[in-house]
């Protein structure tokens, strides 16, 4: 994830979506420019600033949302960094 950094998220981009999940857009409406084609909010706290000891618990918050989804859309789970490695 090195050097990525968020993205504005656009009308068009989100009509275009099939699903859209923003990370916690439900505490702070205003901030996601999306409006009403949000279709699932993970109410995560926003890490930005943060220290890497809050940042840590979001992240893993983070996969385990992405690995849930992955279960829903019957999608297969990916290997994890050490079974990468082997």
């Amino acid at each position: 994830m090195g050097g990525q950094t968020p993205k504005a998220l656009t009308p068009v981009m989100a009509a275009a979506a099939e699903r859209v999940i923003t990370m916690g857009c439900g505490v702070e409406a205003d901030m996601c420019p999306a409006g009403t084609y949000i279709s699932e909010d993970w109410g995560l706290p926003d890490p930005h600033g943060q220290v890497i000891e809050s940042v840590r618990p979001v992240r893993d918050a983070v996969r385990e949302h992405v690995l849930d989804l992955l279960k829903e859309l019957g999608g297969s789970q990916p290997a994890t960094a050490a079974e990468g490695r082997r």
